[in-house]
């Protein structure tokens, strides 16, 4: 089954680095039952 997108969501609020960081129009990728943030960490 291929990944697709499941929404487009404009502001987009990443804590992974420790400290808030607002993403603007992140897309929302579904994979199976499994949903996640697509985001390109080099830019």
């Amino acid at each position: 089954m291929a990944k697709k997108i499941k929404e487009l969501i404009e502001s987009y609020e990443y804590n992974e680095l420790g400290f808030p960081i607002i993403l603007k129009d992140v897309a929302i990728i579904q994979d199976r039952d499994y949903e996640y943030a697509q985001i390109n960490h080099k830019s």
